[in-house]
């Protein structure tokens, strides 16, 4: 059987099952984090309100939300500021020039994971994206070698910077010009 799976912009009225695809893609192997589906709902709101925010959701045939990625603007200072309290040395924390989009979150739930959609729908993001900031910015966790791989072979830069946090979390950037 052949599944379809579809691309649309972010909408509020997927705000539940989003939240949910989010919270079952941190709580399962290999990060088991602890959140609440609140908490997620949460981020999500306030994100929704800052400059420039967006997102793209991979749903199935039966519009059921599969996966998904959100983002936000913000200048250089303002990924340094995030970054502060979450990774050192503290001096290495970039401030790039110009205007930037921050990933906030990205990812497919387990059951459809290495199967190139989540490469599919960064690339879809990033050719509106890099069009409209001079860098892209995002944490991705260390246990997940094919999301890296994925953000590698996209142009981001892993960088020397180590996690403040329980789960070994990774920086990474991508300049556009």
């Amino acid at each position: 059987m052949n599944k379809t799976i579809e691309l649309i912009p972010y909408r509020p009225e997927y705000l539940a099952q989003v939240a949910q695809a989010i919270r079952e893609m941190l709580t399962t192997p290999p990060l088991y984090e602890t959140v609440s589906l609140n908490d997620v709902i949460s981020q999500l709101n306030a994100d929704q309100g800052r400059e420039s925010f967006g997102g793209l959701l991979a749903v199935d045939e039966r519009e059921q939300v599969i996966g998904g990625m959100w983002w936000f603007g913000l200048d250089g200072l303002g990924l340094h500021e995030r970054w502060k309290p979450r990774f050192t040395p503290r001096e290495a924390i970039p401030m790039p020039n110009g205007r930037g989009i921050y990933i906030a979150s990205m990812g497919m739930i387990p059951s459809v994971r290495n199967r190139g959609l989540g490469k599919y729908m960064l690339s879809a993001a990033l050719s509106t994206l890099e069009l409209e900031s001079d860098w892209i910015a995002t944490v991705a966790y260390r246990t997940h070698s094919a999301s890296l791989a994925v953000l590698h072979s996209q142009g981001f830069v892993t960088l020397p910077l180590e996690s403040t946090q329980g789960q070994s979390k990774v920086a990474l950037i991508k300049h556009t010009r």
